[in-house]
């Protein structure tokens, strides 16, 4: 028996983090392309207010400012993906979050239904010192996988502590 339910709850949390950061660099990058796109603006209405001024051939200038602008646009498109990239990265953590959130509350319901009958409480120690032999697992892990095979199962904390003894029992005397 392993740990893998923990594993993955703790890989989303890790992940959690991973997306939280991006989109926070994200959200750096579109504040700078605004930035950048507010300057290029400025530059362009320097050039088209210069050219009112001059009687001269101003194709060049407009040109140059069509540009800035053109480049500006660029800019603030950059700034909005990035800005969306950073909501599905958020959002993304926060389901990771709330999974094992979610986990963690089925858990401790499923223990405040055990925990008035003694028999169901020391089958669930047993069930778990079982896990913690066989995968070398901490005693939360081992209360996290019995929960985690409860859920898969569909049953209570009792049923599963059953199922994992019986499969306990099978693997001894398949070894024997």
């Amino acid at each position: 028996m392993g740990t893998k339910k923990l594993d993955d709850l703790d890989d989303r949390e890790r992940k959690a983090r991973i997306d939280d950061e991006r989109a926070a660099t994200r959200d750096d990058l579109a504040d700078e392309a605004d930035r950048a796109a507010d300057q290029r603006d400025e530059a362009a209405d320097r050039r088209s207010s210069m050219l009112a001024d001059r009687p001269t051939d101003p194709t060049e200038e407009r040109s140059r400012a069509t540009d800035e602008r053109s480049l500006a646009a660029a800019d603030r498109a950059r700034a909005r993906g990035d800005r969306a990239a950073s909501r599905r990265d958020r959002y993304r953590a926060d389901a990771d979050r709330g999974a094992a959130h979610d986990a963690v509350s089925q858990l401790k319901g499923l223990l405040y239904q055990a925990e008035d009958n003694d028999e169901v409480m020391i089958l669930l120690g047993q069930a778990q010192g079982m896990i913690m032999a066989a995968g070398n697992a901490t005693p939360l892990q081992a209360l996290l996988e019995l929960s985690t095979r409860a859920a898969a199962d569909g049953t209570e904390l009792a049923a599963a502590a059953n199922a994992i003894a019986r499969d306990a029992k099978r693997r001894r005397g398949g070894e024997s």
